[in-house]
C-alpha cells in the first residue's frame, strides 16, 4: 500500500500513513476530515483513516455533529469491536479500546473482553495501561466486566474452574492495577471481597488472588487469614505469605512474625525469608532457626545464605558447612565465593577446586579471578585460558587486564585486541590506558593520540580526582608540553563542537587548562 494517497484522495497529498499514528498530526487531521463538504469523501477518508487508527477516525466522527454521522458511527463501532478483538499490536489493542470507549460503546467492551480466549502479554500492556489512566471510563467498565465474570462463576461454583478459563488471567491482571484512584469502586465491592477469597480459598488450584488481595487490602488481612485456616489447614496461608514477602519484602518482619505465630513455616517460606532479608545477621538468624527445626537448608538456601555474607570467612564458613551436609555447590556459589575473597591465593583455591567438580567457571568467574591476580602474568594466564575455553571477555576483563600490565606496551596490545573483538573501549578503558602511559613515561604524542581516539568516540574524561586517571593528572602531564598541547588542542575545534554540551564542557575545562 502506498504511503500517501493520491491528489484526488479526500485529504490531498500531504497526510500519510505515518501521520495517522503521530500525535502531533491528529488535530490537523480532524480539521482537514471536517473541511470535506461531501458526505462520500469524508466517509472515503474517515474509513481510510480507521484503517490505520481506529481512534483517530471516531474523534473525526465525533467532531463533527451533522445529521449523516450515525451510518459511519455504525460502521466505525464495529471496525473499532473487530480491531479489539483481532489486534496483536500494542497500539492498535489500546486505540481499538479507546475507540470503543469514545462512542461508550459498553456492551462492544465487555464483548471483546469475552473473546480474548488467550490472553498474551500484549492484553496485559495494553488493558493495565488503560486501568491506569485517570478517569478513564473503560477502565471502569473493564473492572465491572471482571468483576461481572467473577460473580457469575461464584454463582456456578459447582460446574466452573475460574482458574481454567482466560478471564481468570484477565482478572489477576485487573486486581494488580488497582491504586488509589479505584477507592470509591472497591468501597462499593468491599464486601463482594469477602466472597471472592472465600470462593478461592477453597478452589483445587491456588490463585495468585488471594496474595494480592493481601497487599491491596491489609486492613482485612485477619478476616482473610481466618478464612484461608477455615478450608486448608494453614497450607495456603503459607503460600499467601511467602508471595507476599516475595512482592512486598519491606514487610519480611511482620509477616515472619505472623507465620512463626501459626508454626507454618517450612523450607520453601524458609528460603523466601533468607533471599529477602535485607542483613546477613537477620539472613543467618532465619538460616538458624530453620535448622532447629528440623528443616534441612537446600543448596539455594545456602547459596543466597553465602551471598548476604559480609567477609570471606563469614561465606566460606558457610559454603564449608554446605560441603558436609552432602549438598554439592553450584556455579553461582563458587562464583560468589571467588568473589568475597580476600587474596588471589583464596580466589584461585575455590576457583581450581570449582573446576575439579566438573563445574564450569563462567565470564564472571574468570574476571574476577583476573582482577584479584597480583601480577600481571597471573592475570594474563587467566585472560588466556578464559579465551581457550570459549568464552568472551568483556570490557571489564580488557580494563582489568590493562591496569595489570607492566608496560605501555603490552596495555597497548590487549587495548588494541579489545577493539578488535568488536568491544567498544568505555571511560574506564581509556582512564586506565592513560594512567598506564603515565605510569611508563610515555611520549606526549602516544597521549594526545589517545585523548583524540576518545574525543571521536565522545567520551568524556573524569574530573573528579578519586578516578584512575584524571583531566588533573592528565593537565599535569602536559603542562610540561604546553605549546605542542595547545596546537593540538586547536585542530579538536571540529571534534569538540559535535560533542554533547556535558562532554564538551568537561573537555573545554582541559583544554582551558593551556590558554
Amino acid at each position: 500500500m502506498q504511503n500517501k494517497l493520491s491528489n484526488h484522495a479526500p485529504l490531498g497529498s500531504g497526510i500519510t500513513i505515518e501521520n495517522l499514528l503521530n500525535p502531533q498530526y491528529e488535530g490537523l487531521i480532524i480539521i482537514k476530515v471536517n473541511r470535506i463538504k461531501i458526505n462520500n469523501d469524508k466517509d472515503q477518508a474517515l474509513l481510510w483513516i480507521a484503517e490505520y487508527n481506529i481512534l483517530l477516525a471516531v474523534k473525526c466522527l465525533l467532531a463533527d455533529f451533522s445529521d449523516y454521522t450515525d451510518n459511519l458511527r455504525v460502521l466505525l463501532k464495529e471496525n473499532a469491536r473487530l480491531q479489539a478483538r483481532k489486534a496483536t499490536q500494542s497500539l492498535e489493542l489500546k486505540n481499538a479500546f479507546l475507540a470503543l470507549n469514545e462512542l461508550e460503546d459498553h456492551e462492544g467492551i465487555c464483548y471483546a473482553f469475552q473473546t480474548i480466549g488467550d490472553p498474551k502479554p500484549v492484553h496485559k500492556i495494553v488493558l493495565q495501561h488503560l486501568i491506569c489512566t485517570p478517569n478513564l471510563k473503560i477502565a471502569c467498565e473493564w473492572l465491572q466486566y471482571l468483576f461481572s465474570v467473577v460473580k457469575t462463576v461464584i454463582e456456578q461454583r459447582q460446574s466452573v474452574k475460574f482458574e481454567e478459563l482466560p478471564s481468570h488471567q484477565l482478572w489477576l491482571w485487573g486486581l494488580e492495577s488497582f491504586d488509589d484512584s479505584y477507592n470509591e469502586l472497591l468501597n462499593e465491592e468491599r464486601e463482594f471481597f469477602f466472597e471472592i477469597y472465600d470462593f478461592f480459598a477453597q478452589q483445587s488450584s491456588y490463585s495468585t488472588t488471594l496474595n494480592i488481595l493481601h497487599e491491596k487490602f491489609p486492613e482485612h488481612e485477619t478476616t482473610f487469614e481466618e478464612i484461608l485456616l477455615h478450608y486448608n489447614d494453614k497450607t495456603w496461608l503459607r503460600a499467601v505469605y511467602d508471595r507476599v514477602i516475595q512482592h512486598q519484602p519491606e514487610h519480611l518482619e511482620k509477616y515472619y512474625a505472623k507465620a512463626q505465630a501459626y508454626n507454618i513455616l517450612d523450607q520453601i517460606s524458609y528460603s523466601t525469608l533468607i533471599n529477602k532479608a535485607k542483613t546477613f545477621e537477620q539472613a543467618f538468624g532465619i538460616f538458624e532457626e530453620m535448622k532447629s527445626k528440623g528443616l534441612t537448608p537446600n543448596e539455594i538456601s545456602y547459596s543466597t545464605l553465602i551471598n548476604k555474607a559480609k567477609t570471606f570467612e563469614q561465606a566460606f564458613g558457610i559454603f564449608e558447612e554446605m560441603k558436609s551436609k552432602g549438598l554439592t555447590p553450584n556455579e553461582i556459589s563458587y562464583s560468589t565465593l571467588i568473589n568475597k575473597a580476600k587474596t588471589f591465593e583464596q580466589a584461585f583455591g575455590i576457583f581450581e577446586e570449582m573446576k575439579s567438580k566438573g563445574l564450569t567457571p563462567n565470564e564472571i568467574s574468570y574476571s574476577t579471578l583476573i582482577n584479584k591476580a597480583k601480577t600481571f602474568e597471573q592475570a594474563f594466564g587467566i585472560f588466556e585460558e578464559m579465551k581457550s575455553k570459549g568464552l568472551t571477555p568483556n570490557e571489564i576483563s580488557y580494563s582489568t587486564l590493562i591496569n595489570k600490565a607492566k608496560t605501555f606496551e603490552q596495555a597497548f596490545g590487549i587495548f588494541e585486541e579489545m577493539k578488535s573483538k568488536g568491544l567498544i573501549p568505555n571511560v574506564i578503558t581509556f582512564n586506565t590506558l592513560l594512567k598506564k602511559a603515565k605510569e611508563t613515561g610515555i611520549p606526549l604524542r602516544v597521549i594526545l593520540d589517545i585523548l583524540e581516539e576518545m574525543l571521536e568516540r565522545k567520551i568524556m574524561p573524569q574530573v573528579e580526582s578519586s578516578k584512575p586517571y584524571t583531566l588533573r593528572e592528565i593537565s599535569a602531564k602536559l603542562k610540561k608540553s604546553r605549546q605542542p598541547f595547545k596546537a593540538w588542542a586547536m585542530h579538536q575545534e571540529t571534534k569538540l563542537a559535535q560533542l554533547p554540551p556535558h562532554i564538551r564542557n568537561a573537555w573545554q575545562m582541559l583544554f582551558d587548562a593551556f590558554n
